[in-house]
């Protein structure tokens, strides 16, 4: 692939089109899909997941938003600082964890500043399907608002904004008196995921009725460093305060497969022997948390200070209290 076009759509946000090299069509995805882009830097290979915000049915190019984030690991800085039209990158073919329901009466998008980018092309499905749908997005003002005007002139009758610069807050009473068989998607800051999933299961909503698209990992307390036993090896693997233990296995090639590494998708779950999880997904149901027999190794941690784990027969990595 290569960079197209670059543009501002906010002063902290860039959009960028991105093309086949050769000029062939792209494969048409479902509005909800993400992208995992590969750029080659003079520091080392940079992987980040994005979602695509442009038109599904578009296959000349697609499109992805980047906001430059003051805590950035060096992606977000990268992207607005380095990457120049005509750079070369590449990407996974489109990947989907976040579709939209065809069973849904009506659709609540909840949105909290770049997590709009996946309801971009939802929003435009949405319509060409002829579905009820309604999109509250909450930023700090107008003017870091994505895609505002493209909303407005688009959906007039449809969004809602709420702008903390102004003092109104996005609160979740909005899913309360919602028609039976309503579904919500959250794609937004963690807490404000946390706060809303437990609002509309408090509110009735079916876990099934209740989507989630996370763009930064759960990474919530203070991590403890701890290891993990390989049976089938007889190897032990440290895992750091800083490190996850996805990337702890992988350094120690253990080829565990993922795909999101922010805890919405399942790819990384790895099973559980015994002992206590520190669960910080956003996939594993409550109860499935509360049983502990999984846990999706690309955010969650082990509790106390050391934890063993063992490979079984299967293959699947357990972990048990030592």
């Amino acid at each position: 692939m290569r960079i197209a076009r670059i543009e501002f759509i906010t002063p902290d946000v860039k959009r960028f089109t991105i093309e086949a090299a050769d000029g062939a069509p792209l494969p048409a995805f479902q509005a909800g899909s993400h992208v995992e882009t590969t750029i080659l830097t003079p520091f080392g290979t940079l992987k980040r997941h994005y979602s695509l915000c442009s038109a599904p049915n578009e296959t000349s190019s697609y499109q992805i938003a980047v906001k430059r984030s003051a805590h950035s690991r060096g992606g977000s800085r990268y992207w607005h600082e380095q990457v120049r039209v005509g750079d070369e990158l590449q990407i996974t073919p489109p990947i989907q964890h976040f579709a939209l329901s065809q069973q849904a009466k009506h659709h609540v998008l909840i949105v909290g500043g770049i997590g709009i980018t996946p309801f971009v092309p939802m929003m435009l499905e949405l319509q060409l399907r002829g579905d009820s749908f309604e999109l509250h997005y909450a930023a700090h003002s107008r003017e870091s608002c994505a895609f505002y005007s493209w909303l407005q002139e688009n959906f007039p009758d449809r969004c809602h904004f709420y702008f903390s610069s102004a003092g109104v807050r996005l609160t979740p009473q909005v899913l309360q008196r919602q028609r039976i068989g309503t579904h919500v998607y959250l794609c937004g800051p963690t807490r404000m995921m946390t706060e809303f999933r437990a609002a509309a299961k408090l509110f009735g909503y079916p876990p099934r009725n209740i989507h989630i698209e996370p763009f930064a990992s759960a990474q919530d307390g203070e991590n403890q460093p701890f290891e993990v036993w390989l049976e089938n090896s007889q190897r032990e693997v440290a895992v750091a305060a800083e490190q996850t233990l996805l990337q702890a296995l992988r350094e120690a090639q253990i080829e565990v497969p993922y795909s999101c590494e922010a805890g919405g998708c399942g790819t990384c779950q790895v099973g559980v022997v015994s002992g206590e999880i520190e669960h910080r997904d956003f996939y594993l149901t409550e109860e499935e948390q509360a049983e502990n027999h999984t846990i999706i190794s690309c955010v969650s941690r082990g509790k106390g200070n050391r934890i063993v784990g063992v490979v079984r027969g299967d293959g699947s990595i357990g972990m048990r209290a030592e």
